[in-house]
């Protein structure tokens, strides 16, 4: 790292930039645009701008002035100029005669973009904010078109480009059919929007999307397959690398200027750059150097999944799979070729096929490597993002990833004139991309699904994995031999004197012995030179001088000059000694034996599985914010999950867009039960989503249970809902059972009982036949009451079943108990466009605190006073939409709920609610994680 300093440098500056934004010094993407005032939602402006994008849906504007519809001057002086502005119209025609830098006066009406109302749906707001989009403005009224502001060079190559692209997606469309044209569109030009979304989605789930994208291998294609064609030439160096150059900066404002491509023709550059300068190109340097100045233009890339995985899979294949390789040859040494590789028959056939099956080995590890890599060093990111993994990626992407060069190649030869017969090849590739992602989804355990990790597993991950790649350089190595025999030294030498006899029994390394003896070997060999010495010595001096000295002096003459060699030159070599042993021994511990790496491999493993850690809590619920609509999602305290209701009459696909994305980010690939209220679309729509989309979406559904009025009162949705539950297609099909008052069952401590209707129970309006669910969430612990749609005769009934239960046998004049003083956070927690958690407690001598699902989204006829001096609820939610066609929750209602003394809360002002129930009685309150509110 220290060889490459630029490389460092840039790294300190990401760092830095991150560090800035997490301390909220850096303001970036949604964040800086919540500081500026901006119009309310649905206001009318009159804007101005320069036409910067061009979409399907409009043009997008920069360099904005709103002229009207907020306080003039104010905002005009306060939006930066980097802001833009969607101009959304269904006139297609409109947004392809805006030329690039046209000047355009609009009025339409203004829609901010939502925050997402509930855990993993799809956070508008900040996807657009991190792109710097305020916006939309909708049905625009065009009140001037000024092109002359469009003349400049930018603006001119920009123009040209967008007919050149037009040229191209019409050559596509003539040559492709409709279904491979979208994907030809989008694998050539980044056209995304008119992607096939079939295609779309079947390549998603099976790991291989990633082939969409404008990546490295489109730009090595280009760009280096120019610059060797050009060496082959009479041109200089600098000549031959400019010209690819300017060519793929050109392909990058071609396709969109996605990140992928972005850092892919980025990176190519810079290399071409070194090259042309007389340097060495460094690859990492090259990179680290892009990131940095992407984050300095655009700071709130660095949350985007795009940049995260864009980024990530070149460091997985600089850093994790040199890791990789490492931990294979320190766990399996290299070993002799196969025995036909390395036999010489002399025979001419043989010796072809010997030839070229040689390398195949090593190509092959080479692959696994290389996409076990990428794998590894995108998980994190593609959890947080995406909430699962394809289990059977890695071996699709080694079966489709060799045909992508023959692809891409025969694609770009399509669009030349004369050439369209080559599109064939592209088209049977395809073909055959789509015919193994078949295969591989219907595979068993198709995805790895463990929902949104915590952030200290990916703090964790990160931290391993470096650890390991530090440990696996060779650097580490001599590190850690080093150290490993140092410590060895260490626990052998101060701990050897009170443990005399483990070292003594220890005879596996010899140069570790204990102080004492080393002392005793020492002494006794010095002893024994001074005895020998002093003989030798006396005698010759005996002999030639004639003196007559005691051997005794000369003797303790020794003794006394050699002791204090002995402690001080003596024990200091001899400790230095078996310093250099130990560590020449740790260092060939370290490098011949499978000890630091078997450990390393188990620290990447066990990084890996702890992910797999469960994310649903037991005794938990959750209400979703899904508009006109239900849907509950529950967990048993024996970790079932039963989905009650899902559905929406105002928000269109609930079930792909809300519910779905829901259960993935829980990591719940399983739900152990469906129950049904009633058969209105409101409570439904989703549901049917579910169920028909469940082998897509890699979900298993346990049953779906319904009353026998459903069946009764709406015959034809239920045959189709029971028809697609059976439908043969499907892998599992489920069954359908009916429930009525009286059915109950337990999951652990928790135990659920169906109230209402009964078997025999008869209404003229559908409402009056819900279902009322009571589940205990805890032993002796909070109620919780779900009441559908119920009014009328059926909340009558329903009454009269919960007096006949103990809990709820007390008279009819007892009053509320008062816990207002323990609600004081919740009550906080549920203020409108607030994120926020409270509890809620209930005394002693009170029944356990119900949560009560306010029915019918807070009809003014539902819930009646009565009912509330009944069940005394210390919880209320209304599941309604922001803007209720019906005036949900109605004023009545909320006041009646006020006078209760029940916290009330509301999903269209909270998004979502989750409740974490305790033993103790206590309701925890987690409401609008994604801070903001839902705008259906």
């Amino acid at each position: 790292m220290l060889r490459r300093p630029l490389l460092c440098v840039c790294l300190c500056g990401i760092l830095l930039i991150w560090l800035l934004q997490a301390a909220g010094v850096l303001l970036a993407g949604q964040r800086a645009i919540e500081q500026f005032s901006l119009p309310e939602d649905r206001e009318i402006l009159t804007v101005e701008g320069t036409v910067a994008e061009r979409t399907g849906k409009g043009p997008v504007l920069a360099d904005l002035r709103i002229l009207s519809g907020l306080a003039e001057g104010s905002a005009e002086a306060a939006l930066p100029k980097r802001f833009r502005l969607q101009v959304v119209t269904e006139d297609g025609d409109f947004a392809s005669d805006c030329a690039y830098g046209s000047r355009l006066i609009l009025a339409g009406t203004f829609r901010p973009y939502a925050h997402a109302g509930n855990p993993g749906e799809f956070d508008a707001a900040d996807y657009y904010g991190d792109l710097d989009y305020i916006g939309t403005l909708r049905d625009p009224e065009v009140l001037e078109i000024r092109e002359g502001e469009g003349t400049a060079l930018k603006w001119r190559i920009r123009n040209a480009l967008s007919r050149f692209r037009e040229k191209c997606l019409r050559r596509i469309r003539r040559v492709y059919p409709a279904r491979e044209a979208s994907v030809m569109a989008d694998l050539l030009l980044g056209e995304r929007e008119g992607l096939d979304r079939d295609i779309k989605g079947l390549f998603q789930a099976n790991g291989i999307a990633h082939i969409l994208s404008i990546s490295g291998l489109h730009i090595s294609i280009i760009g280096l397959t120019i610059f060797r064609l050009l060496r082959k030439t009479c041109l200089p160096v600098p000549v031959c690398c400019v010209i690819p150059m300017g060519i793929l900066g050109a392909y990058v404002l071609l396709t969109g200027g996605s990140i992928s491509a972005v850092r892919a023709a980025g990176t190519v550059i810079l290399l071409l750059l070194a090259r042309a300068l007389g340097r060495t190109p460094d690859p990492p340097t090259a990179l680290g150097l892009l990131a940095f100045l992407l984050l300095l233009r655009s700071p709130a890339a660095l949350r985007s999944a795009s940049f995260l995985l864009s980024f990530g899979a070149l460091l997985g294949i600089l850093l994790i799979a040199p890791t990789l390789q490492a931990l294979w040859e320190g766990l399996f040494p290299k070993k002799e070729k196969i025995r036909f590789l390395r036999e010489d028959t002399g025979h001419p056939l043989w010796e072809g096929i010997r030839k070229l099956a040689e390398p195949l080995p090593g190509a092959l590890l080479l692959t696994l490597r290389i996409s076990l890599g990428l794998q590894l060093a995108t998980l994190p990111v593609t959890l947080w993002f995406y909430y699962e993994v394809p289990r059977y990626a890695m071996l699709l992407n080694l079966l489709v990833l060799p045909f992508m060069t023959l692809l891409l190649v025969a694609g770009f030869l399509s669009l030349v004139p004369g050439l369209g017969i080559v599109g064939t090849v592209s088209y049977q590739i395809l073909r055959l991309m789509e015919y193994l992602c078949g295969l591989f989804d219907r595979l068993p355990g198709r995805s790895w699904n463990p929902g949104r990790p915590r952030v200290w597993m990916m703090v964790t991950y990160v931290v391993v994995w470096l650890l390991i790649a530090g440990i696996c350089s060779e650097a580490g190595q001599r590190f850690t031999a080093a150290l490993c025999g140092r410590l060895r030294f260490a626990l052998r030498f101060h701990c050897g004197r009170s443990h005399p006899r483990a070292i003594q029994q220890d005879r596996t390394f010899r140069p570790f012995a204990d102080l004492k003896e080393i002392r005793k070997a020492a002494k006794k060999g010095g002893k024994k030179e001074i005895k020998n010495g002093g003989k030798e010595e006396t005698g010759k001096e005996i002999k030639k001088g004639g003196k007559e000295e005691s051997r005794k002096e000369i003797k303790k003459g020794g003794k006394e000059e050699n002791r204090k060699e002995i402690k001080k030159e003596s024990r200091k070599e001899i400790k230095n000694g078996i310093r250099k042993e130990a560590s020449a021994e740790g260092e060939k511990t370290v490098r011949g034996s499978k000890f630091v790496h078997t450990l390393a491999a188990l620290l990447g493993l066990l990084s890996v599985a702890a992910f797999a850690l469960p994310r649903t809590v037991p005794g938990s619920v959750t209400f979703l914010s899904v508009g006109q609509g239900d849907a509950i999602f529950l967990v048993t305290e024996g970790r079932e999950v039963y989905l009650v209701d899902g559905g929406s009459t105002s928000r269109e696909r609930v079930g792909e867009y809300v519910i779905k994305p829901f259960l993935k980010y829980m990591g719940c690939s399983r739900i152990d039960g469906i129950f049904l209220s009633h058969p209105d679309a409101d409570h439904v729509s989703g549901l049917e989503e579910l169920v028909a989309g469940r082998d897509v979406w890699g979900l298993r559904i346990g049953g779906i249970y319904v009353t026998p009025q459903a069946l009764a009162e709406d015959a034809e949705l239920m045959d189709a809902l029971q028809k697609s539950a059976s439908e043969e297609s499907f892998r599992r099909r489920i069954p359908v059972r009916t429930i009525a008052a009286g059915d109950t069952w337990q999951s652990g401590e928790t135990a659920v009982s169906c109230l209402h209707p009964a078997a025999d129970f008869r209404a003229e309006d559908p409402n009056e036949s819900s279902m009322c669910l009571l589940v205990t969430l805890r032993e002796a612990g909070p109620l919780l009451l779900l009441t559908g749609d119920i009014q009328g005769a059926g909340e009558e009934c329903l009454m009269e079943a919960l007096r006949e239960l103990p809990v709820f046998s007390v008279s009819a004049d007892a009053t509320c108990p008062d816990v207002t003083a323990s609600r004081a956070s919740a009550r906080d927690a549920a203020a409108p466009g607030t994120s926020g958690s409270g509890e809620i407690s209930a005394p002693g001598d009170a029944h356990p605190p119900l949560i009560l699902k306010v029915a019918h989204h807070g009809s003014r006829y539902s819930t009646p006073a009565e009912f509330l001096t009944l069940t005394r609820p210390a919880l209320s939610v209304i599941s309604a939409p922001e803007r209720s066609i019906y005036g949900h929750p109605h004023a009545e209602l909320l006041e009646r709920l006020t006078d209760a003394g029940t916290v009330t809360l509301r999903t269209d002002r909270c998004g979502a609610i989750t409740v974490l129930t305790t033993k103790q009685g206590t309701i925890r309150l987690s409401v609008n994680e994604k801070g903001g509110m839902s705008k259906n």
